[in-house]
Parts: C-alpha cells; sequence; structure tokens
C-alpha cells in the first residue's frame, strides 16, 4: 500500500451538503478498497488563480490516505467525469527512511 495525497477543487456554488456528500463518497471508496484516510482538511472557499470552467474561485478540499496503486485509477476515474469537480490531482507521497544512528565504538 502506497501513501498519497488527494487535492480537489469542487465548483463554488455546489451547496454544503452536495459537498459532505462527496467528500464522504471519496473517503467511502478509500475504505472500500481497503484502505485508510489518515488525515482530511476541512473544505475552505479560495479565489483560484486563473479562471476554470468560467469560475473564478472554487472549494478546496486535501486528504491524506493510504490506498493500494491499483485502486488509484478507479478513483480518478471516478471524479474525472464529475461536474461538481473543477480540478482535481492524486501524489504518491515518498517513502522517506530515517537514517540509522551510527554506533561509536569505544
Amino acid at each position: 500500500m502506497q501513501k498519497y495525497e488527494g487535492f480537489f477543487i469542487f465548483h463554488p456554488q455546489t451547496e454544503e451538503d452536495g459537498l459532505k456528500r462527496k467528500i464522504e463518497e471519496v473517503e467511502r471508496y478509500i475504505i472500500s478498497q481497503k484502505g485508510t484516510v489518515e488525515k482530511s482538511k476541512d473544505p475552505f472557499r479560495e479565489r483560484l488563480p486563473y479562471p476554470i470552467k468560467k469560475c473564478q474561485e472554487g472549494i478546496y478540499f486535501i486528504s491524506s490516505f493510504e490506498i493500494p496503486l491499483e485502486a488509484v485509477d478507479g478513483l480518478k476515474k471516478k471524479y474525472l467525469k464529475d461536474e461538481n469537480v473543477l480540478r482535481y490531482t492524486i501524489i504518491r507521497k515518498p517513502n522517506i527512511r530515517k537514517p540509522k544512528a551510527k554506533v561509536k565504538a569505544k
């Protein structure tokens, strides 16, 4: 299993109930694929750096999760056709290993 971070920008006119449903769908899909949601930030509204689909602002949602590699494509396909999602990206977090402490010989 790999660790990922998902970044979603929803349409600014998405209702609060609809937004909660979309976020729950993301989390349910991850769990259904034997993954875990590590943390999710509360959605926040912010101005976009450039217009996307004639929108000047969007609702941002960021989530960190762990999911099998083959399930990532399903998650991407799920949001590719969703009209309420302006943009999304899912990136794999690097596996950072801590260096082992060297033991000094006496």
